[in-house]
């Protein structure tokens, strides 16, 4: 029975050991895909916990997520970028716009090994085409700003929620936001034209 005894202890002392080895050996791993990350792509690089607090909690902090950092790029270039350091070194990456969702989807799961990928810094308004009747924008354009340009050159876009001046164009995409005009212009993904690609932005028709 002692020698039974033992050898439960014996594991237990082994498989604490071999955690606290691991834990070491995936927070030197951290530290290097961090510093991979950071000189991979251009744009903002926050790993600071007091800074990326505001990008781990949802609107209605209920869901509060972790991550190894979170990353604002530039251009279609620099996403692309981040994601290949990430699928070279099994990192799950969590897209977020305005993070206007209710359901907790912008948040990291707190357990993941992940980093937030804010599109914020994507705002550009690429083009208004009159005679196509389509609006170019970047992904991390606020949908009351499209809105308006498209108003300015009398038009309609007719996509309209209640956060319509903190949500981001590619967070309605991605949930295929409806609004108070659904049922006559459709979901943000009939609006759509064409996709992100690692070149060009998204492009909507207009009214």
């Amino acid at each position: 029975m002692a020698t039974i005894e033992h050898e439960r202890v014996r594991q237990t002392i082994f498989k604490r050991a071999l955690s606290m080895t691991d834990q070491v050996s995936q927070a030197a791993s951290n530290e290097e895909f961090i510093k991979l990350l950071k000189n991979s792509f251009n744009g903002r690089f926050i790993e600071d916990e007091n800074e990326k607090a505001h990008f781990l909690l949802d609107w209605r902090k209920r869901y509060k997520g972790n991550a190894l950092a979170v990353v604002q790029p530039l251009t279609t270039q620099d996403v692309a970028a981040v994601v290949q350091c990430c699928l070279q070194h099994k990192v799950a990456i969590v897209p977020q716009g305005g993070s206007t969702g209710l359901s907790g989807g912008s948040v990291p799961n707190p357990n993941d090994r992940a980093i937030v990928l804010s599109l914020v810094k994507l705002n550009q308004i690429r083009q208004v085409d009159i005679a196509n009747n389509t609006i170019t924008v970047e992904a991390g354009c606020i949908l009351e700003n499209i809105q308006q340009q498209a108003l300015a050159y009398d038009r309609l876009f007719p996509l309209s929620l209640a956060s319509q001046g903190t949500c981001t164009i590619g967070g309605n995409l991605s949930s295929n936001a409806g609004g108070v005009q659904v049922l006559r212009y459709g979901n943000a993904r009939a609006l759509c034209i064409s996709a992100c690609t690692n070149r060009t932005p998204l492009r909507f028709k207009c009214i």
